[in-house]
């Protein structure tokens, strides 16, 4: 039997929704008191044992949601992990855990789930609460400490009911919403995205690919565009962004995932169809902002956009326009193409859009579902399964491991193997054009205006660029007062009287601390709690505080500054990075001359 990705035809299930919460104290932020919501009613335990009891006693088959999952489960369960078998699952955080329970035969039946709500949206409880009109209690006197008082103990109490109750109510809410619309709520975003575009606008069927035409595919597939063309310090810039970037090329003709074919040896007559074609390529010495984007194996493959010549891996689609602004193509490699396309999204984006904007005119907090739907599907197609799954080692999914996936035991208590799984909706090449027209729709701002820096959907600029608020067009969101530019995703602006700063690797850091990494050269230091992965890699307690130091670089990579050190009180221009091979001979393929390189 072939499996196939089909339209969903299933009845719509929903699910028992319970939230919970736990307080901790000390610097090891032990257990000290939780609450589990359900039904319209709660309880409240102050001791972690008789919770879990009451958990898998009478809570079997409900899903059970905290904002932050990883910190509370594993703040509720670390010292009785041994004794309850469950599967983690992670995607850079613990995004869930399947928890079994045990029947009187010895049997297990009745999985419990334990979710994060910021698998739907990175929000905290004080925002959810604001969603759905709960509002979050103030922070207790004795948060992180045992109470000393007994109006200490209710206070503690009551603020912790309140956040089980709206992780719990929130939750409740969106799977109403989404069974109103028609869909099924599943345990991330994107699953839920996937499962309403099966059951509502799919009516076609996909072929599960084969794995080197995945494998291949994967090597042309590119995230966003985020670069600084100048930095330093400059006033008045306008700030634009694209109306649901994503979703408007969704919109467009994709490649037909059953009509792949992988060719070994390709020319210049394959570009006529789609797909991604492995090639050499020169870049035009005039073009400042190169389109092309590559993978810098020399600075831990960060995307670059680069002049000279170099290999890769890109769409025809990229191609063909890059041929337009003036790029060679030097040799032709091998290639998967294929011979089909059609539009696959157009119904999906244009109803969640029209939903969407709806709900907007009215006020309705519904707007934020049909957001998170229409920016989660595309991804979902370029899942990547392959890295490792921790399984406890009394759970029923040992029963499937071979001895030769076993990468490492655990503390006696995890095996650690090896994941290879391709679900059946996995069609890397949806994803990859998607992101590929994305670019393309962002290069055409930039190739036509002074763009200063771009980030995925937006830009700064000194120009003025026609705006509206149709679906793929720019959107004018305010004029930049002043701004520092450091590098991709490092800025300080001043715009609509309000100063805003970012960080990568830094996401609450506040303007004094941004100020003193800039202005001062100084280390960011945070305090962080221990995570479950790496507190087993370190040897350290779960949810253990710790202080982070952490020292940012000041300079970019990405592009060519001229051997000039970064000057937060100037402007500077940047040229492309240039990738230079050495020629190793010709080729002469259906009469066009090709030159085979090796990289320098």
């Amino acid at each position: 039997m072939r499996y196939s990705f089909k339209p969903l035809k299933s009845p719509i299930k929903k699910r028992k929704i319970a939230g919970f919460d736990i307080e901790t104290y000390g610097d090891l932020n032990e257990f000290l008191m939780a609450s589990v919501y359900y039904d319209n009613k709660f309880k409240v335990f102050w001791d972690c044992e008789e919770m879990i009891k009451f958990i898998h006693k009478n809570l079997k088959g409900y899903w059970i949601y905290a904002t932050n999952l990883e910190f509370d489960f594993y703040g509720l369960y670390k010292n009785h992990l041994k004794k309850y078998p469950h599967k983690p699952i992670f995607r850079n955080g613990l995004i869930g855990v399947k928890m079994y329970s045990k029947r009187g035969d010895g049997q297990f039946k009745h999985p419990i789930y334990f979710l994060d709500t910021m698998n739907y949206v990175h929000f905290g409880v004080e925002k959810l609460g604001k969603i759905i009109g709960i509002e979050k209690l103030p922070t207790p006197k004795c948060f992180g400490r045992k109470p000393k008082t007994y109006e200490e103990k209710i206070e503690l109490t009551n603020y912790n009911i309140r956040d089980s109750e709206i992780s719990c109510k929130f939750v409740e809410w969106f799977q109403e919403k989404l069974f109103d619309f028609g869909g099924e709520l599943e345990t991330t975003i994107a699953k839920t995205s996937l499962d309403i575009f099966r059951r509502k606008f799919f009516f076609d069927e996909w072929f599960k690919p084969n794995k080197r035409i995945n494998d291949f595919v994967r090597k042309g597939y590119y995230g966003g565009r985020t670069e600084a063309f100048k930095r330093g310090y400059v006033e008045k810039l306008n700030y634009y962004d694209v109306n649901s970037l994503y979703p408007s090329v969704m919109k467009l003709k994709l490649p037909n995932p059953n009509s792949a074919k992988y060719h070994e040896k390709v020319d210049e007559r394959y570009l006529i169809y789609e797909g991604m074609i492995n090639c050499v390529v020169e870049c035009p010495d005039d073009l400042n902002k190169p389109f092309l984007p590559y993978r810098n194996e020399d600075d831990n493959g960060k995307l670059i956009f680069p002049s000279g010549t170099f290999k890769g891996t890109w769409t025809c689609f990229e191609l063909r326009y890059a041929i337009q602004l003036g790029y060679k193509i030097k040799q032709f490699n091998d290639a998967v193409i294929y011979y089909d396309k059609q539009i696959y999204f157009a119904d999906y984006v244009d109803k969640l859009y029209y939903e969407r904007q709806e709900c907007k005119k009215h006020g309705k907090s519904e707007q934020l579902i049909y957001k998170l739907l229409l920016n989660s599907l595309y991804g979902k197609f370029g899942q990547n399964s392959a890295g490792d799954d921790w399984l406890h080692i009394d759970s029923p999914d040992m029963n499937k491991v071979k001895p030769e996936q076993i990468i490492e035991i655990i503390d006696d208590t995890f095996v650690r193997v090896k994941s290879s799984r391709t679900a059946i909706f996995v069609q890397p090449i949806i994803s990859a054009y998607v992101t590929a027209f994305a670019r393309t729709l962002l290069y055409q701002y930039i190739e036509k205006y002074d763009v200063y820096y771009c980030d995925t959907d937006s830009i700064f600029t000194p120009d003025t660029v026609p705006a509206s608020l149709e679906l793929g067009t720019m959107k004018f969101e305010g004029l930049i007062q002043d701004v520092v530019i450091v590098k991709p995703r490092f800025y300080k602006i001043n715009m609509n009287a309000k100063t805003y700063v970012k960080l990568k690797g830094a996401n609450r850091i506040n303007e004094e601390a941004w100020n003193k990494i800039v202005f001062e050269q100084l280390s960011y230091t945070k305090m962080k709690f221990m995570k479950f992965k790496e507190s087993k890699r370190r040897h350290l307690h779960v949810n253990q505080k710790i202080e982070v130091e952490k020292l940012f670089s000041l300079e970019d990579t990405k592009r060519d500054w001229g051997n000039k050190p970064f000057n937060p009180a100037i402007l500077q221009d940047s040229n492309p990075l240039r990738m230079l091979y050495k020629v190793e001979d010709t080729l002469n393929i259906h009469g066009v001359h090709y030159v085979q390189t090796n990289q320098k």
